[in-house]
């Protein structure tokens, strides 16, 4: 064990003594930290993470897809994966949530070995469900047959579905007039070059 992950549990181990039973979270200066958060990466096994199945999203949109995302939730700003956003519902630097996570696990039998409460204290977890989660949003939920579409036709889709749900997405709710600006310029940005 390295000296930063033993910085890592000595804080984890901190912050859990000030959290006693009940059901409310710890906040730590307007932070939200779950109960869950005690489990940390080191709890996982190695190989545990390294199974996990391929994701059929080409890298490279994956790529563009996470940039703009991350540019939308939180403003390019690194959150770990256990940030609790405002309103209580996402997580984490892209805004994944609870219920997302539980779609992937729901629906990749290989992935069920996961908690949320591991994927949301581990970083490298997270990506991946992040990823899991937008092929799937998209691919089976939505039915976007991606692949032929361009980067920023996919991202407009995804952006929408992702913070509304793909429920009300679907239903044709609108998202947020500033989300959809602050979407607009990451599109507009990144065909520049």
């Amino acid at each position: 064990m390295n000296l930063k992950q033993e910085a890592k549990i000595i804080l984890l181990g901190v912050v859990s003594m000030f959290y006693v039973g009940g059901t409310n979270p710890l906040q730590v200066n307007g932070l939200v930290i779950p109960k869950a958060v005690v489990l940390t990466a080191e709890t996982l096994k190695p190989q545990k993470i390294e199974v996990l199945p391929d994701i059929p999203m080409d890298a490279m949109l994956w790529k563009y897809l996470r940039t703009g995302l991350h540019y939308l939730e939180t403003s390019g700003r690194n959150y770990p994966p256990n940030f609790v956003h405002r309103g209580g519902v996402a997580y984490g630097a892209l805004g994944l949530s609870r219920a997302a996570v539980r779609d992937v696990i729901k629906h990749h039998a290989a992935l069920s070995k996961f908690t949320p409460e591991e994927i949301f204290s581990h970083a490298e977890l997270y990506e991946k469900f992040a990823q899991y989660y937008a092929d799937f949003l998209l691919r089976d939920y939505l039915k976007v047959d991606y692949a032929t579409m361009s980067a920023s036709q996919v991202f407009d889709i995804l952006q929408k579905a992702w913070f509304l749900g793909p429920g009300q997405y679907k239903k044709g709710h609108k998202v947020i007039s500033s989300r959809e600006k602050k979407a607009q310029e990451y599109i507009f940005k990144s065909s520049r070059g």
